[in-house]
């Protein structure tokens, strides 16, 4: 039987090695290839047409779940596996969200990784206990809405945000907000740190593919 196809995106090189000789052990599977960030992964994954798509959520450019629901659209069907330290309501909703296959904490051992990898390659999806549990508390309490990032900024934070998806600068902002450009810039950190991403441009893309403004 030929061996499925992997890819990793993680930004930790000694996680994609340790992670590269785990699956080494696993039979039925190879790495077909890496990657840093998702921005980097996108133009490889539909190059090498992988079965499975091993990736962090945290990532400079592209977050794992950003590049999730891109691959969903490129190639139907493709599964992708969360493997990550987040276990929050809002990364578990936004990640079932993008279309993943799977969800497992970067604490996993062997044995849980090669049972996900199974379920996924026979159609099924596979989330590890502690994801599970999360994932119940979300349908108990109902999930977060979609819009539930934008209320977590202020309406200052909100109309920055807005400017800065239309491209202007510190200075522009400033003078349409009447604040000082120091303030645009400690809103523009404030608005990065509680919406997770890294930078201006994957904070522009975030903001749009999630609708926020």
């Amino acid at each position: 039987m030929q061996a499925k196809k992997i890819y990793i995106v993680d930004d930790h090189l000694i996680f994609r090695m340790g992670l590269k000789l785990v699956l080494k052990g696993i039979e039925g599977y190879e790495v077909a290839g890496e990657a840093e960030n998702g921005k980097y992964a996108l133009g490889q994954i539909k190059a090498l047409k992988p079965d499975i798509v091993i990736t962090d959520i945290s990532m400079p450019d592209v977050s794992g779940i950003e590049l999730s629901a891109q691959l969903q659209q490129a190639l139907p069907g493709i599964k992708v596996l969360i493997l990550s330290t987040h276990n929050d309501a809002g990364n578990v909703a936004m990640a079932l969200r993008s279309g993943i296959a799977g969800y497992l904490l970067k604490d996993t051992v062997k044995h849980e990784l090669a049972l996900a990898l199974g379920y996924l390659s026979a159609g099924k999806k596979f989330f590890s206990p502690g994801i599970s549990e999360v994932m119940a508390g979300c349908m108990a309490g109902g999930l977060p809405e979609e819009n539930e990032e934008k209320q977590q900024l202020s309406e200052r934070e909100q109309a920055v945000l807005r400017l800065i998806v239309e491209g202007y600068s510190n200075n522009e902002i400033a003078d349409q907000l009447f604040i000082s450009p120091k303030t645009v810039g400690n809103h523009r950190a404030n608005i990065i740190q509680k919406l997770g991403v890294r930078n201006t441009a994957s904070l522009v893309s975030y903001a749009i593919r999630h609708q926020l403004v």
